[in-house]
C-alpha cells in the first residue's frame, strides 16, 4: 500500500505562493513595444533582474563598488602606449580605392538597424536614415574631408565598452562606436572586399568576410578532404588552433605593414593606421561609466574594420609544408594532414604546429 505524503499538498501550495511572489508582471505597454519592434525597452526589465551585484577580485583585492569595477575593467581592456612604432610611408601611388566616396556608397552603407546602440556621441542609425538628400550631401562632404586628410575625429576613435560574460569564465569587450564612424568603415570595407576579390589577395582556403567564403564553404572543403582520405585508405588527423584574445591583442602596426605588402597604400592604409592607434575607451558597468583609458592594441569588437584581421593572417599559408592543408576562418585555424603512414601524419602535423607557434 502506498502512503500519501502528508506534507505534499502543503509543499505544493508553498511553492505556488513563492512562484507567484517572485514572478514578473509587465504592463500592457510592454507588449505594445514588443509588437512595434522596440527590443531594448522590452528586455530592460530582464536585464535588471539578471544584472545582480557581483564581486570582482583583481590582483587579490575585492572591488565592490560599480565605479571601481568599471575602472578595473578599463585598466584591463586598455593598454600602455607603444614606445616605438614603425615609420610608415603612405605617399605611394594613388589607387582607385583612394578616390572620394560617392553618394551611392554612402546610401548603401547607412545602418540598417535603426535601434542599434549609439556611440558616445549619441547619434543613432535612425537619425542618419531620416536625413534629407541635402544633409546627406553635407555628410558625404564631411566624410570625404576626413578620408582625404586622414585626421579622424577623437569621438570616432572613442569606444564605450560593455563587458559581456562569456562562458562564465571571462568577459568579452563589446565596443559601442560612433554610428558615423561605422558608416565610414562600411564604405571602406566594401572597397577592401572588392579589392581582395578582384586581385585574389587572400588564399582560396581563407574563409570569412568575403563573398562565397562562408563557414559552410569551409565545411564543404573539410568534408571533401575527409572523403578523399577515406577513399584512398589514408590516415587523417585534424587539429584546431584558436588564437587567444586574437582581436584584443593585434598589433596595429603589424596589420598596416602587411596591408602595405599586399598592395594597399595611400588613404586606405593611412586611415586604418590612424583608426587603430591611440584609441580611447570607457567601460559602462552597472550604470556607471569609468574613467578614460588609452588603447594601442587590438581591433575593437563591434566595428566593421575588424575584417582587416584577415590581412594579419595572410602569410600564414606560406609556412605550411607540403602535404598539409590549412583552413582559416576569422581567428580559427584548422590544420589537416593525411597519409598512408600514421607516423608520417603525426610528424607533419607536429612540424606544422611548431612553425605556426614560432
Amino acid at each position: 500500500m502506498t502512503r500519501v505524503e502528508p506534507f505534499g499538498k502543503v509543499a505544493e501550495r508553498f511553492a505556488s505562493q513563492q512562484e507567484t511572489r517572485f514572478s514578473v508582471r509587465f504592463p500592457p505597454s510592454f507588449y505594445y513595444k514588443l509588437v512595434l519592434g522596440f527590443p531594448q525597452a522590452c528586455f530592460r526589465p530582464f536585464k535588471r533582474l539578471s544584472n545582480a551585484h557581483q564581486l570582482i577580485i583583481l590582483e587579490g583585492s575585492n572591488i565592490a563598488s560599480p565605479l571601481g569595477q568599471a575602472n578595473a575593467f578599463g585598466s584591463i581592456f586598455g593598454s600602455s602606449p607603444i614606445s616605438e612604432g614603425i615609420p610608415f610611408d603612405f605617399s605611394g601611388a594613388a589607387t582607385p580605392m583612394d578616390s572620394k566616396f560617392s553618394i551611392g556608397e554612402l546610401l548603401q552603407s547607412l545602418p540598417k538597424k535603426l535601434n542599434s546602440s549609439p556611440g558616445s556621441d549619441g547619434i543613432t542609425g535612425r537619425m542618419l536614415r531620416c536625413l534629407s538628400s541635402v544633409n546627406l550631401e553635407k555628410l558625404l562632404s564631411l566624410v570625404n574631408k576626413i578620408w582625404w586628410s586622414g585626421n579622424i575625429p577623437p569621438s570616432w576613435k572613442h569606444s564605450v565598452i560593455i563587458p559581456i560574460l562569456s562562458e562564465l569564465k571571462s568577459y568579452r569587450p563589446i565596443s559601442l562606436i560612433s554610428v558615423l564612424c561605422k558608416t565610414t568603415e562600411r564604405m571602406i570595407c566594401r572597397r577592401l572586399t572588392d579589392f581582395f576579390s578582384k586581385e585574389n589577395i587572400l588564399h582560396p582556403h581563407h574563409f570569412g568576410f568575403l563573398p562565397f567564403r562562408s563557414c559552410e564553404s569551409l565545411q564543404m572543403v573539410f568534408f571533401n578532404i575527409l572523403l578523399k582520405a577515406r577513399s584512398n585508405k589514408e590516415y587523417i588527423i585534424a587539429a584546431s588552433l584558436d588564437i587567444s584574445s586574437a582581436y584584443d591583442s593585434v598589433w596595429p602596426d603589424g596589420v598596416v605593414y602587411k596591408a602595405l605588402q599586399i598592395g594597399l597604400s595611400g588613404h586606405t592604409a593611412r586611415w586604418v593606421h590612424e583608426f587603430l592607434t591611440n584609441r580611447t575607451l570607457q567601460v559602462r558597468w552597472s550604470g556607471k561609466l569609468s574613467a578614460s583609458f588609452t588603447s594601442n592594441r587590438g581591433v575593437p569588437q563591434g566595428c566593421c574594420i575588424f575584417r582587416t584581421f584577415s590581412v594579419y593572417l595572410h602569410d600564414l599559408f606560406e609556412i605550411i609544408p607540403p602535404g598539409v592543408t590549412c583552413l582559416i576562418y576569422a581567428d580559427d585555424i584548422f590544420i589537416i594532414c593525411s597519409d598512408p603512414s600514421l607516423q608520417n601524419v603525426k610528424t607533419k602535423l607536429q612540424i606544422t604546429i611548431q612553425k605556426i607557434q614560432i
